[in-house]
């Protein structure tokens, strides 16, 4: 089965996100680790539109992630129906902060897409379960994304193809541990990033005690704080620093 993950970006002019895609990252080695098939899982990363406008003329994916962020939410969409055009059968997903936090907002919001199948319920849910769901119960079905809607996934939603009605999903707990999650850096998904003019990102802790009202980490199901532990830290932090670019003596 084939995954591609895109956290995209303009850069006609500048890139409107200098960063490694680590949250596609961490769903790629999530979904890679804990996924049950016996055909195994081919997971691809882009950040790049224009690699992944050339690999989706090569060949389509099964299932393809969208990562949606007040710059790149228009152009997924663009991708999301370009994938949907040429392959209608694709599960397309989309999970990321512009995820609204009312029930009233969240339905409007997952009707005006119709290029996507299925929405993970960010920001108050971590994606890496909710994906993981996802992927398998198509894995599940038999890879027909008619049968992944017969039941709701816990932490998505979507609209139903057959009856238009909005299909929620249950609660899903943190992720207490992070360490649950493998890192995408010792798993190779960061490789392709070194060397590109992007920054390393590196997520050490989840969660955050205060309740700013113009933060959507704010929520108090992110009120308490889980972190990683300093080994898993300590060995991401080897890992990038053995392959950046080191700066001239001089």
């Amino acid at each position: 089965m084939k995954i591609y993950l895109a956290d995209l970006g303009h850069n006609l002019v500048t890139e409107t996100s200098d960063t490694y895609p680590l949250g596609a990252g961490n769903l790629a080695a999530y979904v890679k680790e804990y996924a049950k098939t016996p055909d195994g899982i081919d997971v691809s990363i882009y950040r790049d539109p224009a690699e992944l406008k050339a690999v989706l003329d090569r060949e389509m994916p099964d299932v393809i992630g969208f990562s949606s962020y007040s710059w790149n939410h228009h152009l997924a969409l663009a991708f999301a129906g370009y994938v949907k055009d040429r392959k209608p059968d694709a599960l397309t997903m989309m999970g990321g902060p512009n995820f609204p936090l009312t029930v009233e907002e969240q339905d409007d919001w997952v009707r005006t897409m119709p290029q996507i199948d299925m929405h993970v319920r960010g920001p108050t849910y971590e994606g890496e379960r909710a994906f993981l769901g996802a992927v398998q119960r198509y894995i599940d079905v038999g890879q027909n994304r008619e049968g992944v809607f017969d039941e709701a996934i816990d932490a998505t939603i979507l609209v139903d193809p057959k009856s238009g009605e909005i299909v929620r999903g249950g609660e899903l707990p943190r992720i207490r541990d992070l360490d649950e999650i493998p890192s995408p850096y010792l798993a190779g998904y960061m490789d392709k990033f070194f060397n590109t003019g992007l920054f390393a990102l590196m997520q050490l802790s989840r969660g955050c005690p205060f309740t700013c009202t113009f933060c959507n980490s704010s929520v108090k199901s992110n009120s308490k704080v889980f972190r990683h532990s300093f080994e898993r830290t300590k060995a991401d932090l080897d890992y990038v620093v053995a392959r950046i670019n080191h700066a001239s003596p001089l």
